[in-house]
């Protein structure tokens, strides 16, 4: 009873929703299917928005309840059902947990939860839920302004001559748009599709105004923002700061070589030789670069960002993790890939073996040169790696 009446001061909230007895089946159905599509939650039956007790008298509510989860929301829910006495009246408790199999729509719209509302989803929010439930892949969505011109014609052929040793100038080889199109880069219709860009998108040609990468043009958020500061915290001085371009694979070797330039590298005299004693080996620092670009969320509006400090690097992707994956799982080699495609271009093209290898070998690695234990930090906007460097000594 105490917990209850705790319920009823604080309010509604992102996970408690009142409504009264005599509430419209769609009203409850839409409350329920915000709740699977976010977080989950309840949704108490017989208290008013006020937060005082109505209560219910209705004899057959709990079946009811269920016939609106099941006929009312697709696919079907199945919730908790709980009937309650509080301040002496009758109140239903209806508890709805998070549930990756949906997304759950009412009457073709679909909702999730923001606060004490709920309210429906824009295009982006609605793309990762269908990506939550691996219906649908951001990387696969079409960019409606993208076509063919957009993408680096060069970089392609390279990529299948390198890796299947196929030779697409070829005469008697398959035409270049119908390749495209089986290698999920380009859609039937003609739009290029996320992995398209990301991978293979070019810098516009000739004299048009101004430069722009075609990947960054169509998709601004696959950028990367790269800042180095004096010290060990954001308030240090800015010592330097850039905003990369490019493809995947492109903006992998523009931030690795940016890194290293700004890396301090001591050394010491070993007999006749001067031995340099490496803060942070190039292997750690690609993998980490690799993965922020591989399997961030192309889906969110936020740019990767790199901070380096006197101390340590910081990649920040955006992004929360996939489906089942935890920090833990990530030190000991498990892996669920966001984007696929793309996943399997980079490992195709020697920047990652696909098999979840890389989050451990960093963590090896800095133990071998006696650095700080690396930090993975997460919420469900952002992974941040923070990679301390070894010590000159």
């Amino acid at each position: 009873m105490e917990n209850l009446d705790q319920v009823l001061h604080n309010g509604e909230n992102s996970f408690v929703e009142f409504k009264e007895e005599r509430v419209h089946p769609e009203s409850l159905a839409k409350e329920m299917a915000a709740f699977a599509n976010t977080e989950g939650g309840a949704v108490f039956i017989g208290i008013n928005d006020d937060g005082s007790v109505g209560g219910t008298t209705r004899p057959d509510l709990e079946e009811w309840v269920f016939n609106i989860a099941r006929n009312n929301i697709k696919p079907a829910l199945l919730p908790l059902f709980e009937m309650i006495v509080l301040h002496e009246k009758k109140i239903a408790r209806v508890i709805v947990n998070k549930d990756v199999s949906g997304p759950f729509s009412v009457a073709g719209k679909y909702y999730i939860r923001a606060g004490s509302t709920s309210r429906e989803c824009s295009k982006e929010e609605l793309g990762r839920l269908f990506q939550r439930s691996r219906q649908v892949y951001f990387e696969e969505t079409p960019i409606y302004e993208a076509n063919e011109t957009h993408l680096d014609r060069e970089k392609i052929q390279e990529y299948f001559k390198q890796v299947y040793e196929y030779d697409i100038t070829r005469e008697d080889t398959t035409p270049f748009t119908a390749l495209l199109q089986n290698s999920g880069i380009l859609l039937q219709e003609g739009m290029v599709s996320v992995v398209g860009l990301v991978m293979f998108g070019k810098r516009n040609s000739g004299n048009a105004p101004p430069p722009i990468h075609y990947t960054q043009k169509f998709l601004p958020q696959s950028g990367v923002a790269y800042a180095h500061y004096a010290g060990h915290e954001l308030a240090g001085e800015l010592l330097d700061s850039v905003h990369f371009e490019g493809a995947a694979p492109d903006l992998v070797e523009k931030l690795a070589e940016k890194v290293l330039l700004r890396l301090a590298t001591p050394s010491k005299i070993e007999g006749l030789k001067r031995e340099e004693k490496i803060p942070l080996p190039r292997k750690v620092l690609r993998e980490a670069l690799v993965n922020a670009v591989t399997h961030r969320d192309y889906s969110l509006q936020g740019k990767i960002r790199i901070f380096q400090f006197d101390n340590r690097l910081e990649v920040i992707s955006p992004g929360g993790l996939p489906n089942s994956v935890t920090v833990e799982k990530m030190k000991v080699s498990y892996s669920i890939h966001r984007n696929p495609l793309i996943v399997k271009f980079m490992e195709n093209l020697r920047y990652l073996d696909g098999l979840g290898r890389g989050v451990p070998m960093i963590f090896r690695e800095m133990k071998r040169l006696n650095a700080p234990t690396p930090e993975i930090i997460v919420d469900d906007s952002q992974v941040k790696l923070v990679i301390y460097f070894a010590p000159a000594a």
